[in-house]
């Protein structure tokens, strides 16, 4: 073979992925410099990106990728869908000396004097991340970053982010390299309102949002992540959100997403680069997202998606607040990028009726945008009624909805046993809603009736094993007597016990409105439970609700007004 012949096969295994660096990674510890010096147990944490370098190394993904220099980001490239304001409010913050008083202007940031310096440093290392993928230097790759951006706006931070990186580096690549069409797949748990806002009129952007809606009640709490919301002007059909309003159970709800909605549209739009806001709070085990996608969802994800635009994929870490779930997560999206098998799949059971219906609204929505979506009649959907079907019927529904996970992440029980440990271990630092991922009963679906959780509990009578995750109940016979109104000053998320003056781990009585720690502190709400037999109280922690009675955790309407308040005692009001 010649040596002409030799090198055209080398470009063609790059180009297939084969080759040793083909995936780039991008990281650097001045990233770690932002901090929330008011609050140490602040989730969004410089361990993040600690934990996920950490992990990369660990398993050899590391060596096995190009490492892209990081650098800054300009103010030119800032200036691309941020104003002058933004930019000299973030500059000028070394200089202030009440950053605390500049971050209650804000919603859900805190600021540090390295938080300038720590995004603009994140900023730039996405956008020359970006670029290489553009330039062919490398194939793909993962941008260990942080803070993150999704959420920020062009004229102010918000939800922890302070630069939107993903649209910098779309608008960069579009400007610098004549990039015609990008698609953005934003699968945080949160949707990603900034971004939405900086392409909203913008044909060339393909915004493709899965996150937690929870009827307007799920962060950032506003009526434009609904499914209704598809552009405006000449960018009418480019942005599309499949709002859950119930807690997704998982893989399976994500790859109907996938299969039923996003190929198909993406495939279509055929797109020329793919941007991965890639928030981990839908990962298995988060304290916040309360979703349940493994290891194993985000590879197979990964891998569709490196179907598209001849591979050029960017994955960009946004949120994502359990240590060990981002790290095991971001592992198997590393292996995905650099072609590994991908870990076996196991069929978990069909898609939650409560997907199945956001996926419908968005197709219903969509259909007169896409080709490819004329032709689909969600209200006919045969797998959607026969999953109805099942779960009116109370039985076989119920049965296809409590597979296990076990030998989803690609290992055996024991290697997900140790995982959800360490799961718990994490969450366990700032009061999780997951109290306990591998020995509880799971409540698959919020809205399932009593007949149906019957059902599942003769199901387990009789040897079927459960999914090891909590969902919270969404029925709980003591709010009638146990929840009280809200007390006319409203609730006070920084209020210390009243018996122990802890101020770091507390819950709230909807009762009396007393506040005291948990039994991970000193237990005074546990001894308050049993003093006063008021069954329900409100973590500040997390923001969960726990009955007593019940024995656990409770999401409903009920608690609408409750949970609001107390999200706007803690972050600030998000409307």
């Amino acid at each position: 073979m010649s040596e002409q012949s030799v090198e055209s096969v080398q470009k063609q295994l790059e180009c297939m992925n084969l080759s040793k660096n083909c995936t780039g990674l991008v990281f650097d510890e001045g990233m770690k410099k932002h901090c929330c010096l008011e609050d140490p147990n602040h989730p969004e944490t410089p361990d993040r990106i600690t934990r996920i370098w950490d992990a990369l190394k660990e398993g050899g993904y590391t060596e096995r990728c190009t490492r892209i220099k990081s650098r800054d980001i300009t103010k030119e490239e800032v200036l691309y869908v941020h104003s002058e304001e933004h930019w000299r409010l973030l500059s000028e913050l070394s200089l202030k000396d009440s950053l605390e008083d500049i971050a209650t202007q804000f919603d859900s940031i805190y600021l540090h004097k390295e938080t300038f310096s720590t995004s603009t440093l994140a900023a730039g290392c996405v956008v020359e991340l970006t670029e290489a993928v553009v330039t062919g230097k490398i194939s793909n790759g993962i941008a260990v970053t942080r803070p993150p951006g999704h959420h920020a706006e062009r004229n102010c931070p918000q939800g922890f982010c302070i630069f939107n990186h993903v649209p910098i580096a779309v608008k960069h690549v579009q400007k610098k390299f004549n990039v015609k069409k990008v698609l953005i797949v934003d699968w945080d748990v949160h949707h990603g309102n900034g971004i939405q806002n900086m392409f909203y009129e913008d044909p060339s952007v393909l915004y493709f949002s899965i996150h937690c809606y929870q009827n307007g009640f799920f962060y950032p709490g506003k009526p434009d992540a609904n499914f209704t919301y598809v552009g405006r002007g000449r960018g009418e059909g480019y942005n599309i959100n499949v709002a859950w309003n119930q807690f997704s159970k998982g893989d399976d709800d994500y790859m109907a997403t996938f299969h039923k909605l996003l190929m198909p549209v993406a495939y279509e739009f055929n797109p020329d680069l793919v941007m991965v806001a890639s928030g981990l709070d839908a990962a298995r085990g988060d304290p916040i997202g309360n979703c349940c996608i493994t290891p194993t969802g985000y590879a197979h994800m990964t891998h569709l998606l490196k179907s598209l635009a001849n591979g050029r994929v960017v994955v960009v870490l946004e949120g994502g607040y359990n240590l060990t779930s981002i790290s095991s997560s971001m592992c198997a999206i590393a292996g995905s990028l650099l072609g590994d098998p991908l870990p076996r799949w196991e069929d978990t059971g069909v898609p939650s009726s409560g997907a199945l219906d956001s996926i419908n609204n968005a197709i219903n929505t969509h259909s007169k945008y896409w080709r490819c979506l004329t032709s689909l009649t969600p209200k006919e959907d045969p797998k959607s009624h026969s999953l109805k079907e099942k779960i009116e019927d109370g039985a076989s529904g119920s049965a296809a909805l409590v597979k296990p996970l076990v030998g989803a992440t690609g290992g055996g029980g024991k290697e997900l046993a140790e995982m959800d440990r360490k799961i718990m271990e994490d969450n366990e630092k700032f009061g999780a809603v997951y109290s306990s991922l591998a020995d509880s009963q799971a409540v698959v679906d919020s809205h399932l009736s009593n007949k149906d959780r019957a059902v599942i509990s003769n199901l387990e009578s009789e040897g079927h094993t459960t999914m090891h995750a909590v969902y919270p109940r969404a029925y709980c016979d003591h709010t009638t007597a146990g929840l009280k109104p809200l007390p006319p000053e409203g609730l006070n998320a920084k209020a210390p016990c009243m018996e122990c003056g802890n101020v770091g781990e507390n819950w709230v009585c909807l009762s009396c409105y007393e506040v005291h720690c948990s039994r991970y502190v000193k237990e005074h709400m546990v001894d308050h439970y049993r003093q006063t037999h008021h069954p329900l109280v409100l973590s500040y922690a997390d923001l969960s609700i726990w009955c007593y009675c019940c024995d656990d955790y409770i999401y409903n309407a009920d608690f609408m007004e409750h949970l609001q308040a107390a999200t706007e005692a803690k972050f600030g009001s998000s409307h």
